[in-house]
């Protein structure tokens, strides 16, 4: 490899090194109001059952098909917003804390998201149910879903840590839902 090659992959991992903790400092300005870390996964033979029907996809990582399951995400969050909240998630803003990462662009992987998110502990209790019932209707969901108790910065950590691949679009920034203000006060 010559020196140009090896400076420009020094400068590219630089760079990804910086996006990551930039990213890492943005979402852990909500981690003390983070109650919840989730795992959820597609299912596979739904998601290549499509594919093969669709004639123009040829893998789960085709950016298509991605933005097919950012929509799946995208409308989860949404019904998760007004299961938890009703109208006043529309009439005054009301919502949950949520910032998903889509993982499993690599080769060899399966696309699935890992989530950060937090509700005011009265809608604590009834959280896993809403999730369990508004994932299981959308149409790519698969039957594994791991919500447990947000216990510190390593899952924000974990969360990121494929941020470092530029050419992926990993946070789904259009399901991140930021509440207006504070949790406490919702």
């Amino acid at each position: 490899m010559n020196t140009l090659a090896v400076n420009s992959a020094s400068k590219t991992k630089q760079d990804s090194s910086h996006l990551q903790r930039q990213v890492l400092e943005w979402i852990s300005r909500y981690q003390h109001e983070f109650t919840h870390a989730i795992t959820f996964t597609f299912n596979e033979r739904k998601v290549w059952s499509f594919i093969r029907a669709s004639k123009q996809l040829s893998t789960p990582h085709d950016e298509r098909m991605l933005e097919l399951l950012r929509k799946t995400m995208f409308l989860f969050k949404r019904n998760i917003d007004h299961g938890l909240y009703g109208n006043t998630s529309k009439r005054h803003g009301a919502r949950l804390l949520f910032v998903p990462v889509l993982e499993g662009l690599g080769v060899g992987q399966f696309p699935h998201y890992h989530a950060a998110m937090g509700v005011d502990n009265e809608r604590s209790k009834q959280l896993g149910e809403i999730v369990r019932l508004s994932w299981s209707k959308l149409p790519f969901a698969g039957h594994q879903i791991k919500l447990t108790p947000y216990r510190d910065q390593g899952w924000l950590s974990y969360m990121t840590k494929h941020v470092l691949k530029l050419n992926k679009h990993v946070i789904d920034w259009d399901s991140v839902s930021i509440p207006s203000r504070s949790l406490a006060t919702c």
